[in-house]
């Protein structure tokens, strides 16, 4: 299957109505669009997250639709940067972006 491979620019944080921790991953920053990736964890440490398990199948989001498949592997590096690499499903298109960043001061 083709994947469409997106580019990350930034990314910022929102809690959504159920006070849980979403990070939003902005792949088009003149119309503010994001990846929202739910993530049941804060903070948000190494490890495998699978959506329906440790992210949420409601809130994991890509242009407005719910993800029917997502994986993100998150990977703690030296100088205190996580590293996000995801792969997901949306109308059984695939995505991938990886991203690192340091989310936490």
């Amino acid at each position: 299957d083709e994947v469409t491979e997106l580019t990350i620019y930034e990314w910022f944080e929102t809690f959504n109505e159920e006070g849980e921790h979403e990070l939003n991953f902005v792949y088009d920053t003149a119309n503010r669009r994001v990846v929202t990736i739910d993530f049941f964890a804060n903070p948000i440490t190494a490890g495998t997250y699978v959506l329906g398990d440790n992210l949420s199948e409601t809130y994991c989001k890509y242009q407005g639709k719910t993800m029917s498949e997502c994986t993100v592997v998150v990977t703690e590096n030296a100088d205190g940067t996580l590293t996000f690499d995801a792969n997901f499903v949306v109308d059984y298109a695939r995505y991938h972006f990886n991203y690192t960043e340091k989310i936490y001061e």
